[in-house]
């Protein structure tokens, strides 16, 4: 499930929400899984803007185990032409380092509750 949350001319924002069926309960005692299940909800929020001139994505991890995304840099992004670049900076768009493009995809990782930002060119 996708939801737009914000949509300006400076700032989009969508939520991504995924929901998985879980056991609703294990015994360590006995090492078993209850035979019911419950829903688990993920919510990811996911901003795009545009700062000096490049795009910015903005990634938060909710969970409380680390995870591993992927740009995809092909896709359009509004620009003339598709980013060729990524590269990490902090919450006021201050460069933190280069990230590896290898055939058009960008791997980051996110730490449990990690808020990272991708500048992408």
């Amino acid at each position: 499930d996708v939801a737009l949350v914000h949509n300006g001319p400076m700032l989009t924002t969508f939520r991504v929400r995924t929901t998985m069926a879980v056991p609703e309960d294990f015994k360590f005692d006995s090492m078993t899984r209850s035979d019911r299940s419950a829903d688990l909800v993920i919510d990811s929020l996911i901003s795009l803007r545009q700062v000096k001139g490049a795009w910015e994505l903005r990634m938060f991890n909710p969970d409380v185990k680390a995870i591993s995304a992927t740009i995809h840099l092909a896709a359009k992004t509004g620009s003339a032409k598709p980013a060729a670049s990524a590269q990490r900076v902090d919450c006021e768009s201050n460069p933190l380092g280069q990230l590896k493009v290898n055939g058009g995809k960008c791997k980051v990782a996110l730490k449990p509750k990690q808020i990272i930002t991708v500048r992408l060119g």
